[in-house]
């Protein structure tokens, strides 16, 4: 089910709350009928609610969403683990902040 589990390399799925804050995902998103990856950085909320912060076409500035909206529904790839805690922190308030300055598509 592609709202708890993320694909990764050789199509074995692991749990999406397994994953630390800060992980990169990546989807194929179409623009124009013209693929293109596209990258969102996962955080949790103080409920424990998966979050996905990333730049959107589709919306037209960076924004927060939860995982279907993300991917459209097409499959979902881990692009990167965080090595520390620390570095995963950094990558999702880095992500966050672009949310909030409101940066434009």
């Amino acid at each position: 089910m592609l709202l708890r589990q993320v694909q990764i390399a050789m199509f074995n799925q692991i749990p999406l709350e397994s994953l630390p804050d800060g992980t990169a995902l990546k989807t194929t998103a179409y623009w124009s009928g013209l693929p293109f990856t596209h990258y969102g950085i996962l955080e949790r909320a103080w409920n424990g609610q998966i979050w996905i912060h990333h730049n959107s076409k589709r919306i037209g500035r960076a924004a927060t969403t939860d995982l279907q909206e993300f991917s459209d529904r097409n499959p979902v790839f881990i692009d990167s683990i965080p090595q520390t805690a620390g570095e995963g922190w950094l990558r999702a308030e880095r992500a966050r902040a672009d949310v909030e300055r409101g940066i434009l598509w």
